[in-house]
């Protein structure tokens, strides 16, 4: 089986398997937080998750769990930052918080209809202190 984002992230095969549980599921909670110390994969975490709600063509895994093939076009636009249902909402360059608008935005784009994605609208907030 070739390898997957899921695979290239280390040392939190529990949640991860527990994530891809819920989705093959279809028990994905409405939102998820993901904390720790910088480079531990919360921001790899969150981009395996988005390919595997957005990939035309899921993989399947022994566990009965769909892992993105990272090569379709939804993959591809979700790894360029690209994918129209896909929305990433982080501090602004010289800014010290989200803003308000940003904040105003995601949710009027939230409750607009998947374009490519199906049911799914993933979107990630970056929050540091």
């Amino acid at each position: 089986m070739s390898a997957t984002l899921y695979d290239a992230i280390g040392g939190h095969a529990p949640q991860l398997r527990r994530l891809q549980a819920a989705q093959a599921a279809d028990r994905l909670p409405h939102a998820l937080l993901l904390s720790g110390p910088p480079s531990v994969g919360k921001r790899m975490s969150a981009i395996a998750l988005a390919q595997s709600l957005l990939c035309h063509n899921p993989l399947m895994r022994a566990n009965d769990c769909a892992v993105a093939c990272g090569v379709c076009a939804g993959c591809r636009k979700v790894a360029a930052d690209t994918h129209p249902d896909f929305r990433r909402v982080e501090k602004q360059e010289g800014r010290t918080q989200i803003l308000v608008e940003q904040v105003r935005d995601l949710i009027h784009d939230i409750a607009l209809s998947p374009l490519e994605g199906g049911g799914a609208s993933p979107w990630w907030m970056t929050l540091r202190r």
